[in-house]
């Protein structure tokens, strides 16, 4: 029996697993799939799993005359979400990058946490709870209602993926007047 190369994937992602197995199908009794997340593939050698974490799948197939073949592969899963955060913004009111806000697809679930913080390390910017792709989760570019002068500035974000984990996400960006 043969079930392929292990395979890498992005978080999100499906794939379909396929057994080969060098016995006519109908001389098969039994095929266990482990883990057996999916009740669409009870005795199937073709199953579609969409793993949220690194996970070995294993199969055992058994024939009717009680021969046992046993294999197993690992799809490994890049669990760390695609996360996009502007180098630089403009808050001028014209409808443009007005907002510093962090972007993601639907592999990220939520920003928990998300600081920026001038040169000498003091909080201009916090929010928690945010979505991302939403201005109003975004700065605005103003501390304790003045705006800002152009500068760098440092972000530090601590977002969630939809597998649960916790990442962190980190760089500079550009305030520009």
């Amino acid at each position: 029996m043969e079930l392929g190369a292990d395979q890498f994937i992005e978080l999100g992602d499906v794939v379909e697993l396929n057994a080969s197995v060098n016995v006519p199908e109908e001389m098969i009794d039994t095929i266990i799939w482990t883990p057996n997340d999916s009740a669409d593939c009870l005795n199937c050698l073709n199953k579609v799993v969409h793993p949220l974490l690194t996970t070995t799948y294993s199969i055992a197939v058994k024939t009717r005359d009680g021969c046992v073949g046993r294999n197993q592969l690992t799809v490994f899963v890049n669990s760390q979400p695609k996360v996009f955060a502007p180098n630089a913004f403009s808050p001028n009111g014209d409808g443009n990058n007005d907002f510093f806000i962090l972007f993601a697809g639907s592999e990220a679930v939520e920003i928990k946490a998300l600081r920026v913080f001038d040169r000498q390390g003091n909080i201009v910017f916090e929010t928690n709870q945010a979505k991302f792709n939403d201005l109003e989760s975004g700065w605005d570019g103003t501390f304790r209602g003045r705006k800002m002068r152009s500068a760098v500035f440092v972000y530090f974000a601590e977002i969630v993926s939809m597998n649960g984990q916790a990442h962190v996400v980190k760089g500079d960006v550009v305030l520009l007047q």
